[in-house]
């Protein structure tokens, strides 16, 4: 099971599970979508952000902003100077911190990753404490602040205005609607309600607005905002008149608006029944008031009675004794009770007709709705299966028809003797992918399919991810890569004769496995690709089947796979452990003339002297787009696929390099400059060079951001440069014709040449870290050469 961690946008895209022999199993699509992490903090507190590894820049956009508004840079990895520092700052590295967030920290902040992609969201929404308080008349009121004294500012909006018929014409009348007591930590005298009454003090830790002397009017709404006008506190009073004898029993209770009603119950219920005792209806109020079991029971040792924690530790506090017998008890005496989760009650009002008839209505209201529900499903099952039973039956028509088919093809085929090694052609419907045809012999496709939007997105893929890549490598160069004065003590340590035909003699092309550089692929003048073994020193495979020359070869990465391009208008690809060729591709109506194989490994780039370039599929087979230059209208003699894949170069018979764009088809660049036809190109690792080759007797390095020719450098007369190849780091250029030479990228400089070869050298590949260097040549030779 392949398993991915921290997914990003990176990751999009087509996961594809294949068999060894190169064919699709099954294919997943993965789409990531942001995630938005809502946070909820109380006016002060502090909020954090996570910042992962990848991370760049933290972006904040304040709630209520307009559209077009720019986000504030609170943190920037790569630039602190256009950071935000006011609003927060990094701990630890891994989280920014907003100490103390009031409403205008409010919004959506966005983590983002040095491409520009989204990393994190999260919204941000802060709450103003909120309080309801209940006071006796002639008591005081303790409002905390929360913040510091100059800053704060509190607002009274009262529930209640005194009869003003007794106010003569003179009088001054109380002001209506809210009242501003405390302006920038300074206490006003626009009321005459609070004249002499409000103080500023101290809470324990924090400081506090102290209301003494309360009266009926001083109920209402207490709001206390900062110097910006963000609400930090609220605080709703309640003010109840009554005698010496209530404040004794009842002092200073504080309970929710809702636990109010209650209260005036008590009062009405005393009236009624004088007898009771006010601490029989406390207690009663205590244990009974909510008819719920308790959800954390505890006992009193002193009562021997059983108790709501959370009510029994309030009363304690207020008290300091047991609310049955009155003797003196403490929060460390009660012993908790361990028992199952209770099932909770119904409430009270939940008890009457018009309630239990409702929740009846409710249920049924439910069920009928569940019912709707699954008739629905049962009936879109009901097609599914119908629909599935017909598909089941259109493929058992279909496979009894290829059965049929199958069988018949056979039966031709065994009254035939083909000629070992050719295929014949056959065609193959549309919608069925390439495979091996009847007697294991290949079919061949050449219609062309398009280049879809998913393809398209593929290659963009890849292109990202690789780019992303090398920037990460930046200049640097592998430690393991061979110093160049070590290169250049290179000498031949080994040579092999043997692999192709003496009757016909000469190697054409060459190529290494990426994955493996011990396996060495080659395509002769006798029709055959060989696939050597370095270490082993022996031939792996002999794959037959052109009917003239091979003049390239490709080694797949990652696949026991190769591919061969030659004259006879066909491209091949075979498998090494069968030792058979899988596919033909036609894609050309005259001799291949160069291939390249896309960093995905799932395509082909070929050029041909019919003047297309063509980029097929090689798990189908099938040529996804064919394209030529028709102002130009000459052969192209090479192609090559730049790094990213995005692009790509190929030479023409006129002595043009031509720069492609392979999403849009379209050419996108050409250089001039050669005076012979291009015989070779090659791009650099490192995306920004082209190394090109032609029958001037000149090699020419281009550079693909500047788009001009940098560095000319002039051969011996008569030169012919065959092959032309970076090492894997873009640190050294071989280039194999006449002879071998290695170049140092940069200086440009020769530090090695070797003439071993008695014929024309017509290819050069590097080993993995230039550990070693290999050629082949028309002499029929494979040559290594290392330290």
């Amino acid at each position: 099971m392949l398993v991915l961690k921290e997914v990003t946008h990176a990751d999009e895209g087509l996961y594809a599970i294949k068999l060894s022999s190169g064919f699709t199993y099954e294919t997943y699509r993965l789409t990531v979508s942001e995630c938005i992490k809502p946070y909820h903090r109380k006016y002060g507190q502090n909020f954090g952000n996570d910042i992962t590894e990848n991370s760049t820049i933290l972006e904040f956009i304040p709630r209520g902003a307009p559209p077009e508004a720019m986000p504030v840079v609170l943190w920037n990895r790569t630039d602190p100077t256009t950071s935000n520092a006011g609003r927060g700052r990094l701990m630890h590295g891994k989280t920014w911190v907003a100490e103390r967030v009031t409403q205008a920290d409010q919004g959506n902040y966005t983590v983002r990753d040095d491409m520009g992609k989204i990393v994190s969201r999260s919204t941000l929404t802060v709450h103003g404490h909120s309080f309801n308080v209940t006071r006796f008349t002639k008591e005081s009121l303790n409002l905390r602040l929360f913040l510091p004294i100059p800053h704060a500012n509190l607002i009274f909006t009262p529930t209640r205005y005194p009869d003003e018929s007794s106010l003569g014409p003179f009088d001054p009348k109380p002001p209506r609607g809210p009242v501003q007591l405390i302006r920038e930590g300074q206490i006003t005298d626009h009321d005459l309600r609070y004249r002499g009454l409000i103080s500023l003090d101290r809470d324990g830790t924090t400081n506090a607005v102290v209301i003494s002397s309360l009266t009926l009017r001083h109920g209402g709404l207490y709001e206390i905002r900062d110097q910006d006008g963000n609400l930090v506190s609220s605080t709703l009073l309640q003010v109840i008149e009554k005698g010496g004898k209530w404040r004794a029993h009842l002092k200073s209770i504080t309970v929710p608006s809702g636990m109010f009603v209650s209260l005036v119950g008590v009062i009405l219920f005393l009236k009624r029944y004088p007898r009771w005792s006010l601490r029989q209806i406390i207690t009663g109020f205590r244990r009974n008031l909510s008819n719920e079991v308790p959800e954390h029971p505890c006992v009193s040792p002193v009562s021997n009675q059983v108790f709501e924690r959370r009510l029994i530790e309030k009363y304690i506090a207020e008290n300091g004794t047991d609310p049955m017998n009155g003797q003196p008890l403490s929060e460390e005496q009660l012993v908790d009770i361990k028992v199952s989760h209770p099932i909770r009650p119904k409430a009270p009002s939940a008890t009457s007709i018009p309630a239990i008839l409702k929740s009846l209505q409710d249920e049924w209201d439910a069920v009928m709705l569940h019912s709707f529900t699954l008739r629905q499903q049962l009936q879109t099952t009901r097609q599914e299966l119908s629909h599935a039973l017909y598909q089941h039956d259109a493929a058992c028509r279909v496979i009894a028809r290829l059965t049929k088919e199958v069988t018949a093809a056979r039966e031709a085929l065994a009254t035939l003797k083909p000629q070992a090694g050719l295929v014949a052609p056959q065609a193959v419907p549309a919608s069925q992918p390439a495979a091996a045809g009847a007697g294991g012999e290949p079919m061949e496709i050449s219609e062309q399919v398009g280049m879809t939007p998913e393809i398209i997105q593929k290659l963009q893929d890849k292109a990202t991810i690789l780019t992303t890549e090398r920037k990460k490598r930046g200049k640097t160069v592998p430690e393991e890569l061979v110093r160049a004065e070590d290169l250049s003590k290179y000498r031949q340590v080994a040579s092999h004769a043997g692999l192709h035909s003496a009757s016909v003699p000469g190697i054409l092309a060459l190529d290494l496995c990426p994955s493996d550089t011990s396996k060495v692929l080659t395509g002769g003048a006798d029709k055959n690709v060989v696939v050597f073994d370095k270490n082993e020193e022996q031939i792996v495979a002999t794959l037959k089947g052109h009917t003239k020359k091979v003049t390239s070869v490709i080694y797949h990465p990652s696949q026991s796979v190769v591919f061969s391009a030659s004259p006879d208008n066909t491209i091949r690809v075979w498998s090494v452990t069968g030792g058979n060729c899988v596919q033909v591709v036609r894609a050309h109506e005259a001799g291949v003339t160069g291939l390249s194989l896309h960093a995905t490994g799932d395509y082909l780039l070929s050029s041909s002297e019919d003047q297309y370039w063509a980029f097929s599929d090689i798990q189908t087979g099938r040529v996804l787009t064919k394209v030529t230059d028709e102002s130009a209208g000459c052969a192209l003699t090479c192609a090559q696929f730049h790094p990213d894949g995005l692009i790509f170069g190929t030479g023409t018979a006129d002595s043009q390099i031509k720069i492609w764009d392979l999403k849009e088809r379209t050419n996108v660049a050409n250089f001039p400059g050669h005076s012979g036809p291009v015989t070779s190109i090659a791009f650099s690792e490192n995306g920004y060079y082209l190394a090109t080759g032609a029958q001037d007797s000149s090699l020419k390095l281009w550079d693909l951001r500047k788009l001009k020719n940098f560095k000319t450098i002039t051969l011996d007369n008569n030169y012919e440069v065959k092959s032309l190849v970076f090492d894997q780091s873009g640190t050294y250029l071989a280039v194999g014709g006449s002879d071998i030479r290695v170049y140092i990228c940069k200086q440009w400089s020769e530090v090695l040449n070797f003439t071993d070869h008695t014929g024309l050298v017509t290819g050069v590949a590097f080993g993995e870290n230039a550990q070693f260097l290999t050629s082949a040549g028309m002499d029929r030779s494979l040559k290594f050469y290392s330290l």
